[in-house]
């Protein structure tokens, strides 16, 4: 696999191989010319910079290591569903009604499209009560890759990133405007070697549990943590 025009021999221009990557050494060689490098940094400590100390295991997360790697493993699992479970009975009770009213009534077709969006909304809301109440999300630190998976319900938001594409990890605020106010959770960002900043992970993760899985994933990586413009404050 060759890696993204963006890294580049700074000798001959030629694309940087995968293998000619030392990710412990910070090194590259390029397999062309054979120039020695050291690997590109997006990313700089400032003077007076303090890294973060070793985090405690945060609530509805384990880690595990496995024999290439490790693996964070983030429940879903959230008080919302005692509201949610109830209003998708009723919801849903309410729809099934209405269609054993309609087809043994013998009701014109329109009584049976008219709810049709309903039925939609009732359908989704379900799924993400389920998911709610039994996905995990899986990340892992696999062979030099970060992989992020969730199960067992299908969800989007599966990912899978080169580790030598990854400058930097943060934790991020994000903040939602609603009707009763403003509300906040974190979200995982990453720093690639070109300097873009792109969205890792966003399901509603507490600061402990975002901080967290960005230091194991940084450590899995090997990656020298530093201070980001955007990050969760540092105290």
């Amino acid at each position: 696999m060759t890696t993204p025009t963006a890294l580049k021999c700074p000798s001959c221009s030629s694309p940087l191989e995968e293998n000619a990557f030392d990710l412990d050494q910070g090194l590259v060689r390029c397999a062309y010319c054979g120039t020695l490098t050291t690997l590109p940094s997006s990313i700089q400590r400032p003077p007076g910079f303090k890294e973060r100390g070793p985090l405690a295991l945060p609530n509805r997360i384990s880690l595990e290591p496995t024999p290439y790697g490790i693996r964070l493993v983030r429940r879903w699992f959230s008080p919302i569903v005692f509201f949610l479970i109830p209003f998708c009975l009723f919801w849903n009770g309410f729809l099934i009604f209405w269609y054993a009213v309609s087809l043994s009534s013998g009701a014109p077709l329109l009584f049976n499209l008219f709810p049709l969006i309903h039925v939609a909304v009732g359908v989704g809301l379900t799924y993400f009560t389920l998911a709610t109440l039994i996905n995990k999300t899986h990340f892992a630190v696999e062979r030099g890759e970060v992989l992020i998976s969730h199960a067992p319900l299908p969800w989007f938001g599966d990912r899978r990133i080169p580790g030598m594409m990854i400058d930097q990890i943060y934790a991020k605020v994000h903040v939602t405007q609603g009707k009763n106010g403003p509300s906040t959770d974190y979200q995982l960002w990453l720093v690639n070697t070109a300097g873009k900043h792109e969205k890792l992970h966003a399901n509603n993760l507490s600061q402990e549990q975002a901080l967290y899985i960005e230091q194991q994933l940084e450590k899995a990586l090997a990656i020298k943590d530093c201070s980001v413009a955007s990050e969760v404050p540092r105290m």
